[in-house]
């Protein structure tokens, strides 16, 4: 069974909401770094698809055929994987910018402004990433819990029930929650950082 957005706001299923897009500079350090990832990224694409085309391997999308060609025990497997750690630098490097966590700490000190009892989920893409981002907001006196997949079950579920009872006004995730995860008193979602995935 399928069932789109705009019909489950139709059928009152999922409330009004509306989504803010935010676009963050990087630092200094940060760009030079990124400017040399794009740079070595760029330059390995191009031999890729060079020796590609040596190979008989005439795709456009060459570059989007990345993960396959990794398990290639040649030259061109060894460009692949070399193109996909550098590209997941790069993903890391913007998943968790200073700009990024600043934006977060900003956002939710304006909602807790505006209504004390602000009930916030936030999403970040990796396990090391929420953590860092539980651990700021710990040092920023805000009531949070985590959840995640590496946490004991136990754990993850007493982190549930803490937001869902409202001791927690905050719950920090990774991917794990992004579907079927029911808490009508949310007030906020942020998605600190995700895949382009829709």
């Amino acid at each position: 069974f399928e069932l789109m957005v705009k019909e489950a706001l139709e059928q009152g299923i999922l409330p009004e909401f509306e989504i803010h897009h935010y676009g963050l500079p990087l630092k200094e350090f940060e760009k030079v770094k990124y400017d040399d990832l794009s740079r070595r990224i760029r330059d390995v694409g191009k031999e890729i698809k060079e020796l590609g085309h040596q190979k008989g391997i005439h795709d456009s999308n060459i570059i989007r055929r990345m993960q396959k060609l990794a398990n290639r025990e040649d030259e061109l497997g060894s460009l692949a994987r070399q193109h996909l750690y550098l590209t997941n630098q790069r993903k890391h490097l913007l998943y968790n910018s200073e700009a990024r966590q600043d934006a977060v700490l900003k956002i939710l000190a304006e909602e807790v402004k505006e209504d004390p009892k602000t009930r916030a989920l936030l999403f970040h893409e990796s396990i090391e990433s929420v953590m860092q981002l539980y651990y700021q907001l710990l040092a920023a006196d805000y009531p949070v819990a985590v959840e995640h997949s590496q946490l004991a079950d136990s754990i993850r579920k007493a982190s549930i029930e803490l937001f869902r009872d409202g001791t927690a006004q905050i719950i920090v995730s990774a991917r794990s929650l992004i579907e079927g995860f029911n808490v009508p008193e949310t007030d906020i979602g942020i998605i600190v950082a995700s895949s382009t995935s829709v």
